[in-house]
This record gives C-alpha cells, sequence and structure tokens, in this order.
C-alpha cells in the first residue's frame, strides 16, 4: 500500500456547501506559493460512492454492481481493508502526481460535494487536513435561486439540490465533531469581514508562513482554467468585499419567500447551526419574516417544493402547477 501519510500531510480538504464562497477562499489559499490548486477535480466522489446503492445512475447497473462488489470483498479475508487500501492508493497516486508537476508542497482540493463523502474521507485520512468553510444559510439559500436554479422552483426537485439545501448541512456538523483536531472551521463572513485576520489563522492551521499577497486572489484565480470554475462575481474583484454578505436582502424579497428560508432554517435544525456556529434565533430575526403579511402561495410549503415529481399527489401536482405558471409569468 502506498503511504497514507503523503495524503495526510500533502493534501488539504476544503469542504463546504456550493454556493458558500469555496472558490473565493480556495484561491486565497491557493495564493500561498507552497499551495498548488486545480478547478474542481472531483475524483474523491466516484470512488467513494462505488459501495453506494443510493446516490448513483448508471448505463450498467449501479445497484447491482455495488451487491456484486459487496459480496466478492465480505467473502475476502479482510476484504473491506483492501478496499480501503486501493483507494488510498488510488487518490495518492494522482495527488502525488498533482504535487510533484507543480513543484509544490501542497495540493487544495476544493470539490464541493465533498462534504457527501467527508466520513469516508476521515477514515481514509484520519490526520488529514480539513477546512470546512460555512456561510449564513439565508445567504446560501438566496444564491441557490439566483446561480443554482435560475429562479425556477420547480428545480429544488432535483436529487443533488434537495440533497445540498435538505442533508448538506447535517453532514457538514457531522463532520466537523469527527477528529476535531484536524479540523479549522471558517465562516464566509469572518473571511470577508476579516481576511488577514482569518489567513494567518489558516495558515497557522497548515504551518504555512502567512503571505500578504495571498489576500490578492485573482494571483491565483486568473491561472485556473475549467469549466467548473465559478462564473459568479469574484471574477470582479481582486480582494475580498463586503457588498455581497447582504445581496441575499434583494433575493428573499417577498412574504413568501421569507416563509420558505424560515422553514429552511428549521429543516437545518437549531443542533446543527450551532455546531456550524449560528444561532436559530439570530438568523430568523435578520430574516424578519413575518406570518401577519400577505403571502401569495400559503399553500406551497418547503417540503413540497422539494418533492421529487413523481411522488407528488394530484391535489400537490395542481398546487405545484398552478405555483409554477404563476411565477414563470412574473
Amino acid at each position: 500500500m502506498k503511504d497514507k501519510n503523503f495524503v495526510e500531510k500533502n493534501v488539504i480538504f476544503l469542504i463546504s456547501l456550493p454556493r458558500s464562497g469555496s472558490t473565493l477562499l480556495q484561491s486565497i489559499i491557493g495564493g500561498n506559493s507552497y499551495v498548488h490548486t486545480t478547478p474542481e477535480p472531483w475524483i474523491t466522489l466516484p470512488l467513494l460512492y462505488s459501495q453506494n446503492q443510493k446516490g448513483v445512475e448508471s448505463e450498467y447497473d449501479h445497484i447491482t454492481a455495488t451487491i456484486a462488489s459487496s459480496e466478492l470483498f465480505e467473502s475476502m479475508l479482510n476484504g473491506q481493508k483492501v478496499l480501503n487500501e486501493a483507494r488510498i492508493n488510488y487518490l495518492t497516486t494522482i495527488y502525488k502526481q498533482i504535487i510533484e508537476e507543480s513543484g509544490k508542497r501542497f495540493y487544495l482540493d476544493k470539490t464541493s460535494r465533498n462534504y457527501l463523502v467527508i466520513k469516508e474521507l476521515k477514515e481514509l485520512f484520519p490526520n488529514g487536513k480539513f477546512i470546512f468553510l460555512i456561510r449564513n444559510p439565508i445567504s446560501v439559500f438566496a444564491s441557490y435561486l439566483n446561480f443554482m436554479v435560475f429562479n425556477n422552483w420547480s428545480w429544488f426537485s432535483k436529487p443533488n439540490f434537495k440533497k445540498d439545501l435538505l442533508d448538506g448541512y447535517q453532514f457538514l456538523a457531522e463532520g466537523i465533531k469527527r477528529t476535531k483536531k484536524n479540523n479549522f472551521l471558517i465562516s464566509y463572513e469572518k473571511v470577508i469581514n476579516h481576511p488577514k485576520d482569518s489567513l494567518v489563522e489558516i495558515c497557522n492551521f497548515l504551518e504555512l508562513p502567512f503571505e500578504k499577497d495571498m489576500i490578492n486572489y485573482q494571483n491565483c484565480l486568473i491561472k485556473m482554467k475549467g469549466r467548473l470554475i465559478d462564473p459568479k462575481a469574484i471574477h470582479k474583484h481582486k480582494n475580498p468585499v463586503k457588498k455581497y454578505l447582504d445581496s441575499w436582502r434583494k433575493t428573499i424579497d417577498t412574504p413568501f419567500k421569507s416563509r420558505i428560508v424560515n422553514e429552511f432554517i428549521d429543516v437545518i435544525g437549531e443542533k446543527n447551526l450551532t455546531t456550524l456556529g449560528y444561532k436559530t434565533k439570530s438568523l430568523k430575526y435578520e430574516l424578519k419574516y413575518n406570518d401577519q403579511l400577505k403571502d401569495d402561495y400559503p399553500e406551497v410549503s418547503l417540503n413540497l417544493l422539494f418533492k421529487s415529481k413523481n411522488k407528488l399527489s394530484k391535489v400537490e401536482k395542481a398546487i405545484i402547477d398552478s405555483f409554477l405558471d404563476k411565477e414563470n409569468k412574473k
């Protein structure tokens, strides 16, 4: 087996939900002269989902493949250990080659849905370096509405978006609780409000020297080419700016949207929010939701929006169709 210590010593995993400012933080950390990074590699997800019966669609029949391979590993002596060693070898081979070609000391892997396999990553690399980036859930929801579903509410029923928003914060909270000594938790808001202090703390965690030019994240971003680079406002600035901290207010601008986000906060749960450093009461106060205001769609709930189309009853389908028809005409 290849030495898993290589990954633990030389690979940095940046874990977050999509729309949390991860490209910004990736570009800042990647501006350090010791760190190399690339557009999202997505090499961990297919590998670590190989034994999962759920969450994968394929032409070859993934469920049958997981049953067959699971039976194979169960028939072997130390089959699970063999599988884990193979996974470590696979990732170590790729990461090591990336680092050697870059001439740098570290590689930063920022894959937006690595939160789904944080448990497996920590089992393979218990002494690895994990940076958890979290963001105000109201901002995340608003950003999804604007830049993931493009104001098309029907897209919220897509499995990946539903997973991100309904389960993502739970995965993050559980991941943060695992082997805490190797975790660094930071919020998008802190990075924006106190960029230098944030970077000094991150560099100390990574045992890297702080370099003042890191704050100019364009130094790194301009070198990254690929289709998975966030095309949004990050390209408009050189340094972190505060103008987007409250930009959600322009999106969550009706009683209906406020109610849906209020329900979203409830779904995340106070326990998870506390683990992530947010307070339910503070978020709801910020949202200023008032159930006495006129709501154009009182019958449309968050759960209904996230419900798969093939699981809607006739009544529910009529409600959603009417809602989408009205919204599309705006």
